[in-house]
């Protein structure tokens, strides 16, 4: 069976799809009929920015949850240990950029509200599920470092309370002496 015909058409409908895509008659198969890439607005960008910063604080805390937490670090052989100075930066940072993604938030939802009447319902909606959903991982990531700060306040507390412990038991075989 010769195929020499078949592929001879198969090659002549090739370069006839070229030669129209390189003079714009024809859409290219790899375009598509949309747009490849979409102008974002100015509301999107700043939304995805606060969305990279809330991202980039959760992996930070949990990358260091163990350092951070463990109070007791000192006493391991672990060189992979926290100051209580570089614990307190941390909680310093994280409440700065906390208190920023707030505010950035508080932007974004005046900017929704107010732009309702100039934009259709449908992306007005949109705007208010994004703020709404950044409010609600900001809110995690707060519960987050909030409960790592809580457990490693405990465990100071609880070591305090074991050092005075400690002390008073030593002194009170002395007291009773006398």
């Amino acid at each position: 069976m010769d195929q020499t015909s078949h592929f001879r058409a198969v090659i002549k409908a090739v370069r006839t799809r070229r030669s129209r895509e390189q003079s714009g008659d024809a859409i290219s198969p790899g375009h598509g009929i949309f747009p490849k890439s979409k102008t974002r607005s100015n509301f999107s960008k700043r939304a995805r920015d606060v969305t990279r910063v809330i991202t980039k604080l959760r992996e930070f805390l949990l990358e260091n949850r163990r350092e951070y937490v463990n109070v007791t670090g000192h006493l391991s052989s672990s060189s992979a240990t926290m100051s209580d100075s570089v614990r307190e930066q941390i909680d310093q940072e994280a409440i700065h950029l906390i208190q920023t993604c707030h505010q950035r938030i508080e932007t974004l939802q005046q900017e929704a509200t107010s732009s309702k009447a100039s934009v259709c319902e449908q992306v007005s909606e949109h705007h208010q599920c994004v703020v709404d959903g950044l409010t609600t991982y900001l809110k995690a990531v707060c519960e987050l470092h909030s409960e790592q700060r809580a457990v490693r306040v405990r465990q100071l507390v609880e070591k305090q309370r074991l050092s005075r412990l400690e002390t008073n038991s030593g002194e009170l075989p002395a007291t009773s002496l006398t």
